[in-house]
């Protein structure tokens, strides 16, 4: 619902700029390329458009695309992370890895995972596409309450901690 809310946000800022502050522009190259072409400017003005929805729109689809493709994998491999250390995989979260402040072409992962005793573990993994970085496994405790947090509130508040720290 909030990808849906977020394009249609975009959609209507490019409706506001096209009939507002682009109007003029627009029509003024459609009257350029009619006088070329033979074209009546309404059908100018539609080429244009079309070129612009296919020259800019679908690109920055096929990034984000790629940017969740990343993810995926980034996250495929903590999975894996998790299953060869026998560790049960509970949840976790993706977000960008940090040094010293400054983002990295990294992602950190965090998971929560319970080993074979039960206890409850947060295993952070700076992975990339082509495979795991870092680990670190955290010493905090994680109680019963942050297990069964619809939020992942622990996962955000320590993984966060996590994230930041100096790695190779």
């Amino acid at each position: 619902m909030k990808r849906l809310a977020a394009w249609l946000f975009l959609l209507s800022l490019f409706c506001i700029f096209v009939w507002v502050v682009g109007y003029k522009i627009l029509w003024s190259t459609a009257l350029f390329f009619s006088k070329d072409f033979g074209m009546h400017p309404f059908w100018c003005l539609l080429a244009v458009l079309f070129a612009t929805t296919a020259f800019v729109f679908i690109p920055l689809w096929c990034l984000w695309q790629i940017h969740q493709l990343i993810n995926f994998c980034c996250w495929h491999y903590a999975v894996r992370y998790c299953r060869k250390n026998n560790l049960e995989f509970l949840g976790g979260k993706v977000s960008p890895a940090f040094k010293n402040g400054v983002k990295t072409e990294y992602t950190a992962v965090m998971c929560k995972c319970r080993d074979t005793e039960g206890n409850l573990k947060l295993v952070c993994v700076i992975a990339w596409v082509f495979g795991i970085r870092e680990v670190v496994v955290s010493d905090f405790p994680i109680t019963q309450v942050e297990e069964n947090d619809a939020s992942n509130s622990g996962i955000e508040n320590i993984g966060r901690s996590i994230s930041t720290g100096n790695y190779k």
